[in-house]
């Protein structure tokens, strides 16, 4: 069973002048990203394929053992079973 609330607002001068500020704010940040968008479009990217390659690049990820993933930029993220391995090893 779905139950539900309704709660009326009545709110005075202060709190409706408040309201309407957020309301502002939120049209401003939509305009503004809508603004951004319609900018980027219009540039020359191409086709929608390059397009897309654009938003979301290509990377390239190598997958191994003593370290979990290396990038194609040489940023490399540790292996947290290899080091807790090597932890255990290093305690004996």
């Amino acid at each position: 069973m779905i139950k539900t609330h309704k709660i009326a607002l009545r709110p005075d001068r202060v709190q409706i002048a408040w309201f309407y500020q957020q309301c502002g704010y939120a049209k401003f940040a939509y305009n503004s990203a809508l603004s951004d968008f319609k900018t980027e479009l219009a540039s020359d990217v191409g086709t929608p394929e390059q397009m897309e390659r654009f938003i979301y690049p290509t990377i390239g990820i190598d997958v191994g053992i003593s370290t979990l993933a290396t990038l194609d930029d040489r940023a490399k993220y540790e292996n947290p079973k290899a080091l807790k391995q090597y932890e255990r090893k290093l305690k004996r």
